[in-house]
């Protein structure tokens, strides 16, 4: 009995053994893959930035210069609008700006749901749903016939007219360079248009707070209603050569902004003004196209007067990242190899500093040959520190085996 509760413990311990390996194994592997993954994505940021310094030319921005046709050019100043942007239902203006942008939110019922699960014997087994049920305000539409409880109802799509929607200005400029308007329309941070309800088409029932507008879809299809009833009086009257003194009052159809009901419509409008931008891109003829590079396409618009430097791009701030990873990686190497005792227990501080510097050279030897050399160099002399590890607990191990034999012969 004793026998086999021995061999079972044996059994036992091999097998956490074998866990902690695998463990270990998986640790290692997704740190690898990620470092290599970020590491390309480095060289592919040092080198484009490299190209950039090395090729761009900057040119005019008030006049096209021919001779640069087809060049990696660099130019900045004001953007130029002549457009006047209108918004095509409410007629709000927007002037001296590149995009208008109509955003429509409704307050609503929304659904949330989170579903409870156990695992048993390797196997996830779903035990219920709960659903919980919101009223707030959203931009996009909660259809509630999917609803799970067919009791809340949002209004149906066909009374809501008006959907939230982008308008962008067709003549961009800087200087005489012509820049694609769906490239620089949304650049810099959005500002609110002012509403004024003289200048503006609303709802019948809207009203205007601050710089929204807000007004309520079954109400709405009530004030048309009271609208047209009230313009058909008024006609007759006019037909007939009476007075008509009764005024519109539509103030019960108005919505309560401090109690929000289902079905309120919340309006706001924003514009991007123009600004000072920077372009770094290919010239063609009058306008800018993507360039080509080396690893990728060379085509960025940015906000301000951008300063490029010609010097290269330290590579140097992704050593930290070679930090924070070395500890996770000892430890995968620790339970890989050192519960089953294969190696001595400084291997695992070792082996990642290999690894390390091989995936460094391994991406930087083909451009910049001389960092990638060093990394090179380094990698093999942390596999010689490694060769001497290894003989001299090889070396340890077979005294100490040694010591222990003559010990139990003299025993």
């Amino acid at each position: 009995m004793n026998l086999f509760r021995k061999t079972n413990n044996k059994q036992k311990l091999e097998g956490i053994d074998y866990f902690n390996s695998f463990i270990g194994f998986v640790i290692i592997c997704v740190l690898l893959n990620y470092l290599m993954i970020s590491e390309k994505q480095y060289v592919k940021e040092c080198v484009t930035y490299d190209f950039v310094n090395k090729n761009y030319v900057k040119t005019a921005t008030d006049y096209i210069e021919p001779e640069k046709d087809g060049k990696l050019v660099f130019f900045s100043g004001m953007i130029d609008v002549q457009d006047i942007i209108a918004d095509p239902k409410f007629n709000v203006i927007a002037t001296n700006s590149m995009s208008l942008i109509r955003d429509v939110e409704m307050f609503q019922w929304t659904e949330r749901s989170q579903v409870y699960t156990r695992t048993y014997r390797g196997k996830t087994e779903k035990l219920y749903t709960t659903y919980e049920y919101e009223k707030k305000w959203s931009s996009s539409y909660h259809d509630t016939n999917l609803f799970n409880d067919k009791g809340y109802k949002n209004p149906i799509p066909k009374y809501i007219s008006y959907r939230s929607c982008k308008t962008i200005a067709k003549d961009i400029k800087i200087g005489a360079h012509i820049i694609p308007s769906r490239d620089i329309a949304y650049l810099g941070s959005p500002v609110k248009v002012p509403i004024n309800s003289s200048m503006v088409t609303m709802p019948v029932s809207a009203i205007i707070k601050g710089n929204q507008i807000f007004y309520n879809v079954y109400k709405e299809e009530k004030a048309k209603q009271a609208k047209e009833i009230y313009e058909k009086n008024k006609s007759k009257a006019e037909a007939k050569g009476e007075d008509f003194n009764l005024l519109l009052n539509l103030d019960e159809f108005h919505v309560d902004l401090n109690k929000p009901e289902v079905g309120d419509v919340r309006i706001t409008f924003t514009r991007h003004p123009v600004l000072v931008a920077s372009v770094l891109a290919q010239q063609k003829e009058d306008t800018i196209v993507p360039y080509n590079g080396e690893f990728q396409k060379i085509y960025e618009i940015k906000t301000g007067e951008i300063k490029l430097l010609n010097k290269a791009r330290s590579i140097k701030s992704n050593a930290a990242l070679y930090i924070i990873f070395y500890f996770p990686m000892c430890f995968g190497f620790f339970l890989l190899f050192n519960y089953n005792r294969r190696i001595g227990c400084l291997h695992h501080l070792l082996i990642p500093f290999v690894l390390f510097y091989g995936i460094i050279a391994l991406f930087w030897l083909p451009h910049r040959f001389i960092y990638g050399l060093k990394s090179l160099v380094r990698m093999l002399f942390a596999c010689f520190l490694l060769f001497i590890v290894t003989l001299i607990s090889k070396m340890l191990k077979h005294c100490f085996n040694k010591d222990n034999y003559s010990k139990n012969k003299e025993l």
